[in-house]
């Protein structure tokens, strides 16, 4: 089967809503499933694929107040979705029409909305996208077969490490210069003592070690590798020097956290604290992406699909949320809110510039005009992760589902 010159086709057409009935949609190429579970993981299949649509849809209507961590989670999910239709294409991996006519539509919105934001991305603060671009430009390639966790790599958090502040500047500073400048000669690949120091950084938590896990991420898609093998090989680590194992030491440490954290995110009672929830998120789609089906399960993504907002967005559920915490600065480990809340990572949003602007290279500092209780940075998070959600439901044998 075609698949892509089918979707250049897409395209053409793809201001249209998706016209798949999601109510009669089944995945027919499974193992054979009990009655209750096939009934349950169609469901859930379904859940998935509608939310993924509102979230792909809202990132169509609202790409011009967007930032570069939204435009990211974005990128994160076509990435997946490509990958699907080239396995598909391939014939990898068994997927039904219908939900193939799916995926390639949601392919052609995500790829146009991201496009259509680069414009207001770069205008919103020109060095920054100079600098950070990379990581909103183009589809994320980064993948891994599923695979298991040994939890035996986690490292006790001792208590002062607990109370430690956060280090975002160093993990922006590093990130920036392992993307390079082109504009001011620096090169790609610019791995610092410090960055490194940072990377190998022991007995982290929350953000911190989800950014040490996205350094090596860009540092694998950038090409960056090989610079680091001398750095391996000389470190002095209790297991083999490889990225793999740090990979796997820092996911051992974030299982730990999460599954200490989930009597916090109660299913019946969903936690008010938006902060909790995109940390929480964030932290499953960065080892859910790194392959670790550990951190993905039916009743965990019936959780998150139940925190996704009418417009599609993710953020505060009016209905649920404590106010005393809506603009507040509290969280309760590691960055400071500005990155979870309006004004994360230096993006200043505005409302109605003109294109006239844009195409004068002028700069837009711009006000959120998100639509209310919805938050870019969760959002972007969701995004990433609910694209993780649907590779896993897609590929992954029945058995590890359960």
């Amino acid at each position: 089967m075609m698949i892509f010159p089918r979707a250049m086709l897409v395209f053409l057409s793809v201001a249209s809503l998706l016209t798949t009935d999601f109510r009669n949609l089944r995945h027919c190429a499974r193992a054979e499933l009990s009655t209750t579970y096939k009934g349950r993981y169609e469901k859930l299949l379904v859940r998935n694929l509608q939310a993924v649509s509102k979230i792909v849809g809202f990132f169509s209507r609202e790409y011009r107040n967007f930032n570069i961590d939204g435009i990211f989670g974005l990128q994160a999910l076509d990435g997946i979705l490509q990958d699907l239709l080239s396995e598909a294409r391939r014939k990898r991996i068994k997927i039904s029409s219908d939900v193939l006519q799916i995926l390639i539509q949601l392919h052609a919105k995500a790829y146009v909305a991201a496009r259509k934001a680069q414009p207001y991305l770069k205008a919103s603060d020109p060095d920054y996208y100079r600098r950070d671009g990379f990581l909103a430009r183009q589809a994320w390639p980064f993948k891994r077969e599923f695979r298991s966790l040994d939890t035996s790599f986690y490292q006790s958090i001792p208590q002062e490490n607990q109370k430690q502040g956060p280090d975002a500047k160093t993990s922006n500073e590093c990130i920036s210069d392992l993307i390079g400048d082109h504009r001011t000669g620096a090169s790609p690949c610019n791995v610092t003592d410090k960055c490194w120091r940072f990377v190998l950084r022991k007995n982290t938590m929350g953000y911190m070690t989800t950014h040490q896990a996205l350094y090596l991420m860009i540092l694998e898609v950038k090409g960056c590798l090989p610079i680091i093998k001398k750095r391996l090989l000389t470190s002095q680590m209790k297991r083999k020097g490889t990225v793999e194992s740090i990979f796997e030491t820092l996911c051992a440490n974030v299982y730990k956290e999460v599954t200490s954290k989930e009597g916090v995110l109660d299913r019946q009672q969903r936690s008010r604290d938006v902060s909790e929830k995109d940390l929480y998120m964030e932290q499953c789609y960065v080892c859910g992406i790194l392959g670790y089906h550990k951190f993905l399960s039916l009743d965990r993504l019936s959780v998150i699909l139940g925190w996704q907002l009418k417009p599609g967005c993710y953020g505060i559920d009016r209905n649920t949320s404590d106010d005393r915490k809506e603009d507040g600065n509290e969280v309760e480990e590691n960055w400071s809110e500005e990155l979870i809340n309006n004004a994360d990572h230096k993006s200043y949003f505005a409302t109605n510039t003109r294109s006239e602007d844009l195409e004068n290279g002028k700069t837009r500092k711009l006000t959120s005009n998100l639509p209310a209780g919805c938050r870019r940075h969760i959002t972007g998070v969701a995004t990433g992760l609910l694209g993780v959600y649907l590779k896993w439901l897609l590929t992954v044998p029945p058995q590890m589902l359960m």
